[in-house]
């Protein structure tokens, strides 16, 4: 992938001052990890819960999944979600984190989550094989 991203430079496809240049530059371009957008969910309840199943398994990360998902940005996400949780507590009048929602879901409720979709993913299965 290094001589083609060199290539696509070299042609003028990919504009990348100071590529040829500057040998700490061209490692920063190459080094890069190169995400395409989202390609879109069919089934959108079996493909979060399969991400939820990875993340648990430790086979992927919240931030990786993320891209996949929608190809938001999972910092991003996470700093967003504090503004709206925060403004969800002052508009409920609470103002003591303890007594508020932590806006994540409980991993007992995450746990109900997952194993209704893997039964309702199993009940599908069986639907489309009869």
């Amino acid at each position: 992938m290094r001589s083609g991203i060199s290539e696509a430079v070299a042609r003028g496809r990919i504009s990348a001052p100071g590529f040829f240049a500057d040998p700490a530059i061209r490692a920063a371009y190459l080094g890069a990890e190169w995400i395409g957008p989202s390609q879109g969910q069919l089934d959108p309840t079996k493909e979060i819960t399969a991400e939820i199943l990875a993340i648990g398994e430790g086979i992927t990360t919240r931030e990786q999944a993320t891209i996949r998902l929608n190809g938001g940005q999972w910092d991003a996400n996470v700093d967003q979600l504090a503004r709206e949780n925060e403004k969800l507590r002052a508009a409920q009048g609470q103002v003591d984190q303890s007594t508020a929602a932590s806006g994540t879901i409980s991993a007992a409720l995450r746990e109900a989550i997952v194993a209704e979709a893997i039964k309702s993913i199993k009940e599908g299965d069986k639907h489309e094989n009869a």
